[in-house]
């Protein structure tokens, strides 16, 4: 009867072990969201006028710098814009 009360105890042991865990990754789960709307509430701002200012300065940079150069800049910058506005 002894060795059943401690397979008892053990298998409580376990389970509460378990469900700690679900917690605690519960918790860091809803934390790590938290923060992440967080930082997207802060930084969104500062991200968007980046991404504004860099696409109204190709044109520019395509008028101060002439010829094929000029065209595999504007080409590169073009990518770069379009990859700056996906991940915003």
């Amino acid at each position: 009867m002894n060795e059943w009360i401690m397979n008892l105890i053990n298998e409580l042991e376990k389970k509460l072990n378990q469900s700690n865990a679900q917690m605690i990754g519960t918790a860091m789960g809803q934390r790590t969201w938290s923060e992440k709307q967080r930082t997207n509430k802060v930084h969104r701002p500062s991200m968007e006028e980046s991404a504004n200012d860099f696409s109204s300065k190709i044109p520019q940079m395509k008028e101060a710098i002439k010829g094929r150069f000029a065209d595999k800049l504007t080409e590169e910058l073009g990518k770069q814009e379009k990859a700056l506005t996906n991940f915003l």
